[in-house]
């Protein structure tokens, strides 16, 4: 609904309820001084106004946060970017909205997975790799050729990996995954050695950061602020945090990195 649909139907509401008033005034036999013609033009008189009210607070420029409360800003409260073009202070995963998405267990192939693939070309192919039990392994070849025809399909991949109480254990962004487990030669070892032996044990995961992936246990709850995220990975060296909604390991929703943190830091200080 439009600006000026909400300002017309906010009019039209106040023009109703100060009519209607008169109505019921009348009903009840109430004295009323004026007539029923004036009456209706004081109601529709006062239901242009408020329309005009209405148009105008909702066109008043959203007030600017200072430095200071930006900083205090929890990230589940940050405001959503003025223009398409700027950059996202934290980044939703999946990334699109609409995103095809995937669960690989160990006893997933690529058959299954990925039939009839071509309905979702060029969508982005948000893969979770999930394990099933503190013993469950997965095959490389099996990955890698999940990851080879996703991008013969034209999709953009990015990977969760899940450990198996199904709690976040890693994440690697698309540009890495095409680069370390598709168009490389030693794809295979990459995969076992990023994905696989992260997975057997979460602090190897920090490998992940050697390829601008996120390690499991560079977290940050939604409840936290900017300046709890920016201390973080300064103080951590870390590119970036998933930032997990309520603290929950089961419920990663977003990521932030400190370069975009940085930047927005200085937006808002300006």
């Amino acid at each position: 609904m439009n600006k000026v649909t909400k300002s017309l139907l906010s009019g039209f509401a106040a023009f109703v309820l100060l009519a209607g008033g008169y109505a019921v005034l009348l009903n009840q036999n109430v004295s009323v001084p004026a007539d029923f013609a004036v009456i209706g033009l004081i109601a529709l008189v006062f239901g242009a106004t408020v329309s005009l009210f209405a148009l105008t607070v909702q066109n008043l420029p959203a007030k600017k946060l200072s430095g200071a409360a930006f900083h205090k800003t929890k990230l589940s409260a940050l405001p959503p970017p003025e223009k398409d073009t700027d950059r996202l202070i934290v980044t939703p995963i999946p990334h699109m909205e609409h995103a095809w998405k995937l669960v690989v267990r160990p006893d997933t192939t690529a058959e299954s997975l990925l039939e009839g693939s071509e309905k979702h070309r060029e969508e982005e192919a948000f893969v979770t790799v999930r394990k099933t039990s503190e013993k469950s392994s997965f095959n490389p070849l099996q990955l890698r050729d999940i990851f080879s025809r996703l991008k013969d399909n034209e999709n953009p991949i990015s990977v969760l990996l899940r450990d198996e109480h199904n709690e976040f254990a890693g994440y690697i962004p698309g540009p890495s995954v095409r680069r370390f487990f598709v168009d490389n030669r030693n794809s295979e070892s990459e995969i076992t050695h990023r994905i696989i032996n992260a997975l057997s044990n979460t602090k190897d995961s920090s490998i992940l950061r050697q390829i601008d992936g996120v390690a499991a246990t560079d977290w940050i709850s939604d409840d936290a602020t900017v300046e709890d995220a920016a201390k973080r990975m300064t103080r951590d060296q870390l590119k970036g945090l998933v930032v997990l909604q309520g603290g929950r390991h089961r419920n990663p929703v977003a990521l932030i990195y400190l370069d975009d943190l940085a930047a927005a830091m200085i937006k808002f200080s300006d």
